[in-house]
């Protein structure tokens, strides 16, 4: 009650394991706050926070010492400790779900990559047989970007120009009889993607640079094929796959061509919600630039 107060030893007060830490506290650093434990009359404790003032008390000055019960406030804490413990658990068990998940993917198209190619073993018509190598080329562009999610410490995004380095390697094994005397450069830009554009952008540049090897450079002549994704500067991104071949024939329009290459570029460009363009010059240039984020 106020009338027990009147008189007593603030101490009292103080639970006696925190006492000596009060009273250094009054003499070497009065104003900084600190938790301490109180003590109740029937010898139960609870959490305080103490904290010193000096003020003008008649023509000098006074300290003043406040003991704050924080129950409330430790109570909170705790919860906060262990919501954030709990949240923290929960992530952990995402990323290891997330994690498999892309790589049972990975090697699930993997599979179908290998199934794919001992099929295409049996084929006589080589017409047919290329079009099974080109949808395992597909299907393995699609697996090296879960295999690189797998792998990321990021699930959400990829290092797009790191995957590119690794994509033209596997292009280039495909369609290894068709690379000789081709040199593929890959620019060197930091571009993060997220899963919803990776996998779109990454059949995309599968294709330009497939069909680049394939058609380019007839009759065994070599050339060169640039790639590179880079950022635009204001939030969108770029593609470009161009070459120093023969360049594409004048009666063929990309936008409404019958091969299914160029069909699924426009295609994905869409899915990008992106916008393709042929530029003009020497050889053949494709250029792409869609937005980083889905609409």
């Amino acid at each position: 009650s106020y009338e027990e107060l009147i008189g007593m030893n603030g101490l009292l007060l103080i639970a006696p394991e925190c006492r000596d830490l009060v009273m250094q506290n009054i003499v070497n650093d009065y104003d900084r706050p600190y938790d301490a434990v109180g003590l109740r009359r029937d010898g139960s404790t609870f959490p305080i926070e103490i904290r010193g003032k000096v003020i003008p008390y008649n023509d000098t000055t006074a300290r003043v010492t406040e003991f704050r019960d924080i129950t409330e406030r430790k109570r909170f804490e705790e919860d906060m400790r262990l919501n954030e413990e709990t949240l923290k658990s929960s992530l952990a068990e995402k990323d290891i779900l997330l994690k498999e998940i892309h790589h049972r993917v990975k090697n699930n198209m993997q599979v179908i990559s290998s199934l794919l190619s001992l099929q295409s073993a049996f084929i006589r018509d080589e017409a047919d047989r290329r079009l099974f190598i080109d949808s395992q080329s597909r299907v393995r562009s699609m697996a090296l970007v879960h295999e690189k999610l797998y792998q990321s410490s990021n699930l959400a995004s990829i290092r797009f120009n790191d995957f590119l380095s690794r994509l033209v390697q596997d292009i280039r094994t495909t369609y290894c009889d068709e690379c000789a005397g081709i040199t593929i450069e890959v620019g060197k830009h930091d571009v993060s993607l997220g899963v919803d554009r990776a996998v779109p952008a990454a059949l995309i540049v599968n294709e330009l640079v497939s069909n680049a090897i394939k058609y380019a450079f007839p009759g065994g002549r070599g050339g060169r094929i640039a790639l590179k994704v880079e950022e635009t500067g204001d939030g969108d991104y770029m593609i470009e796959v161009s070459d120093d071949g023969v360049g594409l024939p004048e009666d063929i329009d990309f936008r409404s061509s019958e091969t299914l290459g160029l069909q699924l570029v426009n295609a994905l460009t869409q899915q990008l919600m992106g916008d393709i363009e042929l530029v003009s010059g020497g050889g053949t240039c494709f250029r792409i630039i869609f937005p980083g984020k889905g609409g």
